[in-house]
């Protein structure tokens, strides 16, 4: 009591925090670059482009189908991430300090549940642009007729608003644990139990999810904090 040093679980807790949204923004950032970039390109080949993203030089319907390919496999690699933090969450950390504090447990398990919503919008949005360019007309991986094109356009413009609303949400629920759910368990939980606890934690972590996707390996855009995390804490479970 009373030392300037962060609790075991505040810097858990922390780095976590720091590097899910660190993540978060970037895919943000970069679905509405998408959008963007499937507005700039021509309605069929013969039509030169008037800008490339990042200085792209690849056929434009290879190009997006790339493009939306690596966002699909960012989202699925943050969203594999995040479920596996709320599930040990709520197997370990949430349990153990429902024993001690009353009435505070629930209402973060109800949190996590109302999450959901936001994780799904994201995945249909990016599942229809999927959609959208595997039945492209003529054999083509990506529209390039300008219904097509605008179709495509509207599906990331949904992920990337769907994304920020997401951002929002989760940095609104992680802050309120920094402020609210660490000072109750610095409370709580002697330092040694709260290392215990953190173990139990990273322990609980259910390799199954998160294995494939570190298997993957990181996408071009992936800003890199979270991996690293995530992976030392299934080396370490």
């Amino acid at each position: 009591v009373g030392s300037s040093e962060p609790s075991a679980y505040e810097r858990f807790h922390s780095t976590f925090q720091a590097a899910v949204t660190q993540e978060l923004e970037a895919l943000v950032e970069d679905l509405r670059s998408a959008a963007a970039r499937v507005a700039d390109q021509p309605v069929n080949s013969s039509d030169p482009p008037t800008h490339r993203w990042d200085g792209a030089e690849a056929d434009v319907s290879k190009s997006l189908k790339a493009l939306v390919d690596e966002l699909v496999a960012r989202w699925g690699f943050v969203l594999a991430t995040y479920r596996a933090h709320v599930a040990a969450e709520d197997e370990v950390v949430l349990p153990a300090l429902a024993a001690r504090v009353s009435n505070v447990a629930h209402a973060y398990e109800l949190e996590h549940e109302a999450e959901d919503s936001l994780f799904d919008g994201i995945t249909q949005a990016l599942d229809e642009a999927v959609e959208l360019i595997a039945r492209n007309d003529g054999g083509g991986p990506a529209p390039t007729d300008a219904e097509g094109r605008e179709r495509l356009q509207g599906a990331i413009q949904r992920a990337a608003r769907t994304a920020h609303a997401t951002k929002t949400a989760l940095a609104q629920h992680l802050a309120k644990e920094a402020a609210h759910l660490v000072p109750l368990m610095d409370g709580a939980f002697a330092p040694d139990e709260q290392t215990a606890l953190v173990e139990r934690f990273i322990a609980s972590v259910p390799a199954a999810w998160v294995g494939p996707v570190l298997a993957r390996g990181p996408t071009e855009g992936e800003q890199g904090p979270l991996r690293t995390l995530i992976a030392s804490w299934v080396a370490r479970g």
